[in-house]
């Protein structure tokens, strides 16, 4: 159970045409066309463990005719997942990989949150991840990271989630604290209000922009947020541009590392961020910008 090898017939009898080399420990999971394209597909979970968490790596070789692919468009593992296979997606073909898991088995690792996701093969190609859907939680910072996703990967469509999202991190009062900072929930929700403040100037509302730095203002006069709000909004209006006004924020970002750092601050397996992500610069063209 330490290693895989596929072994082809031919002329001359049967030779070795791949093997896996794996990191750790290797189960079957199929040996069959499992995404319906005709030809003969292997999948494994190559487990390996740390000294506090264990992690499932699944592993899909497609025969192409010629040779074992990799037919994976990334790398696919979780923690201590639990994986089947089915089919869960009509927009792909054959079976989906579907992967429940991901919580480390460590203190350090922070605040955590079960996570289910579903990779696929679509018209054949190799498996790409399709949906990824998170438990449950009444964590605020489990909130603003969502919502940061939202905007970021959905743009346009994820302005209105966003937005829904920063709103409901701002004003609801059964969001709880989960990380150990002093402070977090006034750090968050002050960055919840410049990240409004963001979504506002990508829907083509200036003047609802400038409002959340104004109540950002307001409700958090201390907070390093407000500060780079106020710089991001000096920016934006005096160009009308908010990639200009992102890169103001980004140089008091990177003046200021505590803006950065105090989201970073939530444990191994959360993410890490940088002055660049604090004001993403997306491919949104806003319907209206305030005049210089």
């Amino acid at each position: 159970e330490t290693d895989l090898f596929v072994f082809m017939s031919g002329e001359s009898g049967h030779t070795l045409a791949y093997r896996a080399r794996p990191a750790g420990q290797i189960s079957i999971l199929a040996a069959d066309d499992i995404n319906a394209d005709g030809q003969p597909d292997l999948a494994w979970l190559d487990t390996t463990c740390g000294a506090s968490t264990c992690f499932d790596t699944v592993m899909v070789r497609s025969w192409d005719g010629a040779q074992w692919s990799d037919w994976t468009s990334s790398t696919i593992v979780m923690a201590y997942a639990d994986v089947t296979l089915e089919d869960a997606r009509d927009t792909a073909q054959g079976s989906e990989i579907v992967l429940a898991g991901g919580e480390y088995g460590s203190v350090g690792a922070g605040p955590q949150r079960s996570r289910t996701e579903v990779w696929g093969s679509v018209d054949g190609a190799p498996y790409t991840l399709l949906d990824k859907v998170y438990a449950r939680s009444t964590c605020l910072y489990f909130k603003v990271l969502d919502a940061g996703e939202a905007l970021t990967r959905y743009q346009e469509i994820g302005l209105v989630q966003a937005r829904e999202m920063y709103n409901e991190a701002i004003t609801n009062r059964n969001l709880v604290p989960c990380g150990q900072r002093p402070g977090e929930m006034d750090e968050l929700r002050s960055f919840s209000l410049f990240r409004l403040a963001l979504v506002d100037a990508y829907a083509g509302e200036p003047d609802a922009a400038a409002e959340s730095v104004a109540q950002l203002q307001q409700a958090y006069p201390d907070s390093i947020y407000t500060a780079m709000g106020m710089s991001w909004l000096e920016a934006y209006q005096a160009s009308g541009d908010i990639g200009a006004a992102c890169a103001a924020a980004t140089a008091f970002a990177e003046q200021n590392p505590e803006s950065y750092e105090a989201l970073s601050d939530y444990g191994y397996a959360n993410p890490t961020f940088t002055a660049t992500d604090l004001c993403p610069v997306l491919a949104i063209q806003p319907p209206a910008t305030p005049e210089p």
